[in-house]
């Protein structure tokens, strides 16, 4: 499964100035998750898209992810909205 994230405000997929990269957190539930602590997992990216490789077995299951900007001196931004995707 492949997530493409952007600066929102912006036509092109250039990170906001004085971004460093995105943090990705996300889990895969039956449940929604109601905060992001429930995002268990973690992944960082500088440079979009970011690729999730899953198991034959979690076909069809609900993955639920949320995305953060960080800058160049490690300080995060708000979290985005939980989006969820059916995982193919």
């Amino acid at each position: 499964m492949t997530v493409h994230y952007r600066d929102a405000k912006k036509e092109t997929r250039a990170k906001p100035k004085g971004v460093h990269g995105a943090e990705l957190v996300w889990v895969i539930s039956d449940v929604p998750p109601v905060d992001w602590s429930q995002l268990v997992h973690s992944v960082f990216d500088t440079r979009t898209p970011v690729e999730f490789v899953f198991a034959r077995e979690q076909r069809g299951k609900t993955l639920y992810f949320a995305m953060r900007w960080e800058n160049t001196v490690g300080e995060k931004g708000p979290w985005s909205e939980i989006y969820s995707a059916i995982i193919p």
